[in-house]
């Protein structure tokens, strides 16, 4: 595989998986069974919204 492509595609994509994992992470261990609203929408917008 060109270096160019992992550079500019594969290592954004797994940071974003691993921030991803993160804001999950944040959300879900909270103390609460349910998540806040605000960490929902987060979670949404984080989805949203491409690199």
């Amino acid at each position: 595989i060109d270096p160019s492509i992992l550079e500019y595609i594969y290592i954004p994509y797994i940071e974003k998986i691993q921030n991803t994992c993160r804001v999950l992470d944040n959300s879900f261990s909270l103390t609460s069974l349910f998540v806040e609203n605000s960490d929902v929408s987060s979670v949404k917008n984080y989805f949203q919204y491409p690199l």
